[in-house]
């Protein structure tokens, strides 16, 4: 981990972008996405702001290359989650989004790229798909969903390039984490009491698919 102590020649700062990006993931912790502006990053890496710019052209730059380190970062944590099924995955997810609220929020609000957005959406799902190749639960016929949701979700299945799941499974896969996203989304707007709904919501999708 950087510090703020490492110096060169006639006490000039060194001053890199993993400096900076440290720096701005400290102030993204403690204040949220608002309190990341170039000059609080600057004086927290001990230069002064011009100097930022020659690392990244924009504070935009910046929180887009943090984001894209904690999607990295989280998606490897949810992988070695996922290995254990859908509740540990779930509860990971979730224990992520209440505890570094502000990275979630960053990482939700500004988006990453589409690979990484993929990987991280894959990890989420692949424990439900593992689970219906090994125990197949009850999923709608391509016939009973709308011709224009089907493509949708045809379009989604080639999005995790899955593409051996039936329509249906899509359905129950998406159905599922819109549950999970949204309670945790709530909690970590408003944390009180939510730990106990999320716990119900999880044992009932666990109970209705079999994955408990």
């Amino acid at each position: 981990m950087p510090t703020d102590g490492r110096r060169a020649g006639d006490g000039d700062r060194v001053m890199t972008r993993e400096d900076i990006a440290w720096a701005a993931r400290s102030i993204l912790a403690e204040s949220g996405v608002e309190g990341v502006t170039v000059r609080a990053v600057a004086r927290r890496v001990g230069v002064s702001a011009p100097a930022f710019y020659r690392h990244y052209d924009s504070r935009e730059s910046l929180l887009r290359h943090i984001a894209a380190e904690i999607c990295r970062a989280r998606t490897e944590g949810l992988a070695a989650a996922a290995e254990h099924g859908f509740i540990a995955v779930a509860k990971c997810y979730r224990n992520w989004a209440v505890g570094s609220r502000h990275e979630y929020v960053l990482l939700f609000a500004r988006g990453v790229a589409e690979d990484a957005a993929r990987r991280f959406a894959s990890v989420l799902t692949a424990p439900l798909a593992r689970l219906w190749r090994a125990r197949p639960f009850p999923a709608p016929a391509d016939a009973e969903i709308g011709l224009e949701l089907r493509g949708q979700l045809a379009r989604h299945r080639d999005w995790l390039a899955d593409p051996d799941l039936p329509i249906g499974v899509v359905l129950v896969l998406l159905t599922s984490w819109i549950r999970v996203h949204s309670l945790v989304a709530m909690e970590a707007a408003h944390p009180a009491g939510g730990g106990q709904r999320f716990a119900r919501e999880i044992a009932d999708i666990a109970a209705c698919l079999g994955a408990g």
